[in-house]
């Protein structure tokens, strides 16, 4: 069992009539507007605020101030009959104690966060069977908050044993059904929801969205669209923002996809350059992904081979061409002027690689066995000198040179090109 925070004795000496007077103002029997319950909140807020400007104190106080209200609404029978005015007022209070803490979330500590935690959950348990949507709404804002801590796993196996002892209540369902989503349990997720499939509306889901919208899993929201939305008439109600979403995604992906077939026709840096530059970065990096894919099957041809040592520099991305020229470039004899940039590149960026490359080129240049061939092994030799200076590894640099002429002392004119290194 949870060491929950107890709430049964809060000491309320200061805050006891300032409870008595908001409840008699919430119950009266004269109608109170939206506007006039949301004045009564702002009210409450200030004057916590003006009795303490830390934070935590004043969340305490808010808590209290919110049990203390709906113990009296449940007390004297007047919950059902004032039930939306009681619950916009703990609502609205309640979305102030959470922005308050997502403001503090880096400033608290693993106790204070667990101790927020049982205290939420405590008067979630405390109310689960009133009605109140409130503490609902806290706890799950607050689960989504904390949603990379570790110890939210240990809230989903109570959860668990709590959906299982109440008979599986709906909004414990709903919480439950949270948890596992946070929890990386897609198919716990959807179990508990499928319970309640028949009357799940699209504003149950919401924090489910939200989730899924943080952490950007389109492909997932798509399919409990699909799942759910049929039973939704098209009232998607909180959701609407969600599948907004989705369209916009849908229909960029559309024309993401248009675009890249008709660079596909006719390949050039400018063109890539520019539907590069119109891209999120998640999508440049599909795009690069698209695009290596495609033009890998047509590197034999020295035109493609240009242009892709070209957006590999423009991309920066060293490590494909590294990749590249260990495993693709088997002719390194008078490279064009777009892999010597690249080659340039890769020798500012990553030296100790490129020192792989160059070693590579040259024993594939030797073993062709011609006078012009040994010029251009040499010409490496001489950039692998510069590279390993540069790296002050001059000392392995002289004992490759001597195992090099120990291994082709036979190649006469190899090591005749071998006496201009250190010119």
């Amino acid at each position: 069992m949870l060491n929950l925070k107890p709430y049964d004795n809060y000491e309320i000496d200061d805050l006891e009539s300032d409870i008595l007077d908001l409840y008699k103002k919430i119950a009266a029997s004269n109608y109170l507007k939206d506007v006039q319950i949301s004045e009564l909140v702002n009210q409450t807020i200030d004057k916590l605020l003006m009795q303490s400007y830390e934070p935590l104190s004043f969340v305490d106080k808010a808590l209290m101030i919110m049990n203390g209200l709906l113990s009296l609404g449940i007390k004297f029978t007047t919950y059902d009959s004032f039930e939306r005015r009681f619950e916009q007022f703990l609502s609205i209070l309640g979305n102030r104690v959470n922005g308050i803490l997502e403001e503090q979330q880096c400033e608290l500590s693993l106790e204070e966060k667990q101790a927020i935690t049982e205290a939420f959950v405590l008067l979630y348990t405390r109310y689960m069977d009133v009605g109140s949507s409130s503490w609902a709404e806290m706890l799950a804002k607050w689960f989504i908050q904390n949603e990379q801590e570790q110890w939210v796993h240990s809230y989903y196996s109570y959860f668990k044993q709590l959906h299982e002892k109440h008979n599986a209540s709906f909004h414990l369902s709903m919480i439950t059904s949270l948890l596992a989503l946070i929890c990386q349990d897609g198919v716990g997720s959807l179990t508990y929801l499928r319970t309640h499939k028949q009357r799940l509306a699209a504003n149950d889901l919401y924090f489910h969205f939200t989730l899924l919208n943080h952490r950007q899993e389109w492909d997932t929201m798509q399919r409990w669209f699909d799942l759910f939305s049929t039973s939704w008439n098209g009232a998607f109600g909180s959701l609407q923002p969600f599948y907004h979403t989705l369209e916009r995604k849908k229909s960029k992906s559309s024309n993401f996809s248009s675009q890249l077939n008709k660079w596909m026709t006719r390949p050039a840096l400018a063109s890539y350059k520019d539907l590069s530059a119109s891209l999120e970065e998640s999508e440049r990096n599909l795009l690069f992904n698209k695009v290596q894919e495609s033009l890998n099957d047509q590197l034999a041809y020295p035109p493609i081979q240009n242009l892709w040592t070209q957006i590999l520099q423009y991309e920066r991305r060293w490590d494909v061409a590294i990749d590249y020229f260990l495993n693709k470039e088997h002719l390194p004899f008078q490279l064009s002027e777009e892999k010597q940039q690249l080659l340039a590149g890769l020798e500012k960026q990553v030296p100790s690689e490129t020192i792989r490359i160059y070693h590579q080129f040259i024993v594939r240049l030797v073993e062709k066995k011609t006078r012009s061939h040994y010029s251009e092994a040499v010409f490496y030799m001489k950039k692998l000198k510069k590279l390993y200076e540069l790296m002050d590894q001059r000392e392995r640099f002289n004992q490759y040179i001597t195992l090099f002429n120990q291994t082709y002392k036979t190649y006469r004119a190899l090591i005749q090109e071998m006496k201009t290194i250190d010119e």
